[in-house]
């Protein structure tokens, strides 16, 4: 079993956000790692890498995340890069942000760099998501639950017919959906 096996489980659904006409995207959070299932997107895996430390920000009003995920950018630049924990809560608190999901909220995602931190190397953090939906409710996240095997299984294969098509098939797909 991979760690992807053992991360997105039903039991480890902890929310999802869903656009006006996508599927809904599913976070997954457990002792293995956290990561994201997205349904339906142009761009981007459907079925994320692992992730060992994320950041999940919810927002009442999509200006404060906007102009939340705006500071996150511009500090990551005048930083050189140096974005970690303690900044991100701090911003996430200049813009009325919170660390728990809250049905409608809209949401932004920072993950963690793949570090040896046995070695003293700094949590840095460089994987900036800003979600293009709202938080579902609990009634929806637990009609969502019993599914997740089945999504799962559907983007596993999904993901490996992805790879296994050629640069320029890619290339051509990607333009078509344009």
């Amino acid at each position: 079993m991979s760690i992807k096996d053992d991360v997105y489980k039903s039991k480890n659904l902890v929310f999802a956000t869903k656009g006006d006409s996508r599927l809904p995207t599913l976070y997954f959070r457990s002792q293995a790692g956290c990561g994201r299932i997205r349904q339906q997107h142009d761009s981007g895996p459907k079925i994320q890498d692992v992730r060992m430390n994320m950041i999940d920000a919810f927002f009442e009003s999509k200006d404060n995340l906007d102009n939340f995920h705006a500071a996150v950018k511009s500090y990551y630049k005048s930083s050189g890069g140096k974005l970690t924990i303690q900044v991100i809560h701090t911003l996430m608190s200049n813009y009325q942000g919170k660390g728990i999901s809250f049905p409608n909220a809209y949401h932004a995602e920072y993950s963690e760099l793949h570090k040896d931190y046995a070695k003293g190397e700094s949590r840095l953090f460089r994987d900036r998501h800003k979600s293009g939906g709202r938080i579902v409710t609990k009634t929806d996240l637990e009609l969502i639950r019993p599914q997740v095997p089945q999504i799962y299984a559907r983007s596993t294969i999904e993901a490996d017919e992805h790879d296994n098509i050629m640069p320029e098939q890619a290339f051509y797909q990607t333009r078509e959906r344009r």
